[in-house]
């Protein structure tokens, strides 16, 4: 049926092999497991049967891919052994065997039916190329042997392999491929184990324990850091249910109630406290007014009746002046001192201070109206200033943390400005602020209840309260009230603002904004004084010579109405800074006024009176810790050398003469004019007097 009968080669291992021949069979191309499909072993038609001398036939395959020889002789191996790497290929016309017929016509159907089936069932892989090892042809008893040996295995192969087998032959390849891989990732197990010793289960053991004891005592450690924070929550929990932070929690919001209500209602009544207080201070400033516009008017009047008296030529109005003069001179006696001293302040009326008082009884009345539909807490500065005492004691912390002790004056203001309505700073009989119902209360919350001042920070609220709401209100009455003229009042006004000064130190070191503006207010106000009320007229000299001549009287009352304003000024020695005080004293005052009148002066006696009381309102600080005369000066202290010169030359040998240089020479000195102290005493041999 077939020209040639194909046949495959294949290696056969015996079954007490060694593990060498195992270990080369793994090598290589694994020839037992070789995929060869039937076209790549089929035999060509141009090989040629060769006989060597021994009678065996030998096949050399000329054309195809490999040349195939066929032999009867074995390889012996190492151990041996033989080793049958057979590769077959049955032809027809080649066998030398006498096998013919049937016999062989069957076993080349069986073959070549086998060689079909191992096609079918193992597939080679695109590329992969087939191995070829030496084989020697074995003879055909042992090739009919094999045969049927390997009819039997690819028999078992094929009912593995044919289920798994798909039309295009894909399957079986990739069930081979995977039983490759898999036997390939076989893990190899040694044969022998490393000997196992009691003492090393022993350490494994203990190693094992100690890893457990460990994390045992980390559960432990956690047990334990849980136990406490349950308590602390437990304690937390236990203080948040506790009373006292329920009372701290009431005592908040009964705090937060009241400081609303307390400036709601503030809020509400401090226009009326406005009111009374605006009211309070026209009806002051009235008065204030009334007395000014007086005396101006009465000065005035003065001046233009003196100035036509003196300057008169008709002879009926002379006479007319004469009459006028002595009614004018009658009308002032009462009010006037001598020509040699300060005159008096100007005072209201009994009926002007009738009117005066009725009027501040009735604003008094209103202002106590003011809180009468209020609850004592909220108007009361004791009442007050003791919920916050009790903030305080209570809750110290969040009392500070709150900064109440700056809050306390602005919210205090209103109620004390009320209490302050009555208060007038430039009347000594008057009712003393300390005296009042809000300084004790405040007093109290700030230095006192066992709180030390040193320590305690509310010690300056009280100086606070003083500089935000006294201090504005003394700026109001300088203002509107203050005659700077009235001795009596510029007394009161300086003595309490030098008190302050000295109790409180609101003058001292930097000061404040408020301290400022009330400062600038009384320069400003003394300015106003020295501008609008000095007024010195100057008259012919046989008027002026002429003690008893209302001109000269006039002119000695305007004298000393400047020389009292200057002794005012004084008094703000230490609160006006110096250079304004000079400029007001000094520049305007002594150099502008007060000079004409003492270089005009006639009498030298009257003269030296008067530089002595001119000399005694200037400061004492203006000359300490200087060695000569200030400059603004130099004209009063020229005059009195020339005033000694003259007493001395017109009267050597009186005895009134060495008791007018002594005033000059102490007056001098009181000045620090050394170089003219020392020219009278060198001069008129005075030096018993310097000494």
């Amino acid at each position: 049926m077939f020209n040639k009968k194909p046949r495959r080669n294949f290696r056969q291992r015996k079954g007490d092999s060694s593990d060498e021949d195992e270990q080369k069979n793994g090598e290589g191309d694994d020839l037992g497991k070789t995929q060869v499909t039937a076209d790549s072993i089929k035999p060509s038609k141009s090989s040629q049967i060769k006989s060597d001398s021994s009678g065996a036939e030998d096949v050399v395959e000329d054309s195809g891919p490999f040349a195939v020889t066929r032999s009867p002789h074995s390889k012996e191996n190492k151990d041996g052994r033989n080793k049958i790497n057979v590769l077959s290929f049955s032809d027809d016309k080649g066998s030398d065997g006498g096998d013919s017929g049937s016999d062989d016509q069957e076993r080349e159907d069986n073959n070549l039916w086998e060689e079909q089936q191992i096609g079918k069932g193992v597939k080679r892989h695109p590329g992969e190329q087939v191995r070829y090892s030496p084989l020697y042809f074995l003879s055909h008893t042992q090739t009919h042997f094999l045969s049927l040996s390997l009819s039997l295995s690819l028999s078992l192969s094929l009912c593995v392999c044919l289920p798994l087998q798909s039309p295009s032959g894909s399957e079986g390849s990739g069930s081979v491929r995977i039983s490759s891989s898999r036997r390939k990732q076989r893990v190899n197990i040694p044969e022998s184990l490393p000997p196992v010793s009691l003492s090393m289960v022993k350490k494994r053991i203990t190693r094992k324990l100690c890893d457990l004891r460990e994390v045992h005592r980390a559960h432990e450690a956690d047990l334990r850091r849980m136990e406490v924070d349950m308590d602390s929550s437990r304690t937390s929990l236990e203080n948040l249910e506790d009373s006292s932070a329920d009372r701290q929690l009431r005592f908040y919001r009964a705090t937060t109630a009241y400081v609303q209500n307390l400036v709601e209602c503030l809020r509400e009544k401090v226009v009326e406290i406005n009111s009374v207080e605006v009211d309070m201070h026209t009806l002051l400033s009235e008065q204030a007014e009334e007395l000014l516009s007086r005396r101006r008017k009465a000065v005035q009047l003065e001046s233009s009746r003196l100035q036509q008296l003196s300057y008169a030529t008709v002879p009926h109005c002379e006479g007319d002046s004469g009459e006028s003069v002595n009614e004018k001179q009658n009308k002032f006696e009462p009010g006037e001192e001598d020509c040699g001293s300060l005159p008096a302040d100007s005072e209201l009326s009994t009926e002007e201070e009738a009117e005066l008082q009725k009027g501040r009884a009735e604003i008094l009345s209103r202002s106590q109206g003011v809180f009468c539909d209020v609850n004592e807490d909220f108007w009361v500065v004791k009442k007050v200033l003791s919920r916050f005492d009790e903030w305080r004691g209570a809750f110290s912390e969040s009392y500070h943390s709150a900064y109440i002790s700056l809050c306390l004056p602005k919210l205090l203001n209103p109620l004390i400005r009320l209490q302050l309505l009555g208060w007038n700073p430039l009347q000594a009989a008057g009712e003393d602020f300390e005296a009042l119902p809000w300084y004790s209360a405040v007093e109290t919350f700030c230095h006192g209840l066992g709180y030390q001042e040193a320590e305690h920070t509310d010690r300056k609220t009280l100086p606070a309260i003083i500089e935000k709401t006294l201090l504005p209100k003394i700026q109001g009455i300088v203002e509107l009230v203050w005659d700077p003229l009235s001795s009596r009042q510029s007394v009161c006004l300086s003595e309490l603002c030098r008190r302050l000064q000295d109790d409180y130190s609101l003058f001292e070191g930097e000061q404040s904004k408020a301290v400022k503006v009330f400062l600038e207010a009384v320069s400003g106000r003394l300015g106003s004084s020295v501008d609008n009320e000095i007024f010195i007229p100057h008259y012919p000299k046989k008027f002026l010579d002429d003690k008893s001549s209302p001109q000269r009287r006039f002119r000695d009352q305007q004298f000393w109405t400047a020389v009292k304003l200057l002794g005012n000024v004084g008094q703000w020695d230490g609160l006006i800074p110096e250079h304004a005080l000079k400029e007001l004293m000094l520049d305007k005052l002594l150099n502008c006024y007060l000079m004409m009148t003492l270089l005009n002066e006639t009498q030298s006696q009257d003269s030296v009176h008067k530089c002595k009381n001119v000399a005694a309102c200037f400061p004492q600080s203006w000359f300490k810790d200087v060695s000569s005369c200030p400059s603004q000066l130099k004209s009063f202290s020229d005059h009195l050398l020339q005033t000694a010169h003259s007493v001395y030359k017109q009267q050597p040998d009186h005895p009134n003469t060495r008791a007018v240089v002594s005033d000059v020479l102490t007056v001098l000195g009181s000045i620090k004019a050394w170089d003219k102290v020392s020219t009278i005493s060198d001069k008129y041999h005075y030096k018993d007097l310097v000494s």
